[in-house]
């Protein structure tokens, strides 16, 4: 079982995996993967995990309420991370070559707070949801490499060399995205209207809705 949380007494986030017995952690077997970098305030934390097509973990990271932490490659706020299930850096990494340390598990950048994030088990791709500020919220396809251009960009900018969402929705609609899920595939229960599609939910709104990927 993997865990993301805040260490009790700092201004960070860790990662950690446990080892389970049934419905119940090992006692004592907590093992420590990631340790990030010290938080500017207690807001945007991030925490969003999930297992790619690749069998690798991906991990969303908030700028950890310093905007800037989001272009700046010399930390892992602002990012999504990927990393083997062991918790070692992938050498295929897009920045792997060009960075050092725990920041070579950078997959990409620009985002504010990555919160909710699924694996579509049919069409092979990740989604995550970034929350904005005070214009956009944000729906994005998960690409190695990618910067998505927060804090310079909210929505969809069309700026060469910035990747824009895949959907994205103004605050006349709503204010902060969260939640995010695949259906689960083969399963008898869910009705036929709804599988493939991502579902996401905002938390002003208090509505659900669902996204077709492919549309």
């Amino acid at each position: 079982m993997y865990l993301y949380y805040t260490v009790p007494g700092g201004q960070y986030n860790r990662l950690s995996r446990v080892l389970a017995n049934g419905d119940f952690a090992v006692p004592g077997s907590e093992q420590i993967l990631l340790e990030l970098d010290p938080m500017n305030g207690s807001i945007h934390n991030g925490g969003a995990m999930a297992f790619g097509e690749d069998d690798n973990l991906y991990i969303g990271i908030g700028d950890g309420a310093r905007a800037d932490n989001a272009q700046d490659l010399n930390t892992v706020l602002g990012k999504i991370l990927r990393l083997h299930d062991d918790g070692s850096i992938p050498v295929d990494n897009p920045f792997y070559n060009q960075l050092s340390g725990k920041n070579r598990a950078i997959y990409a950048y620009g985002v504010r707070n990555p919160f909710s994030m699924s694996f579509d088990p049919a069409g092979g791709k990740i989604l995550f949801c970034d929350v904005g500020a005070e214009a956009w919220e944000e729906i994005n396809v998960l690409q190695p490499g990618a910067n998505y251009g927060w804090k310079l960009y909210q929505g969809a900018s069309g700026t060469p060399g910035f990747t824009d969402p895949l959907f994205a929705y103004d605050h006349e609609t709503g204010c902060a995205i969260v939640g995010a899920a695949f259906p689960f595939q083969g399963s008898p229960v869910i009705p036929q209207a709804y599988k493939g599609v991502f579902f996401f939910a905002d938390y002003c709104a208090g509505k659900i809705s669902m996204l077709d990927p492919q549309s």
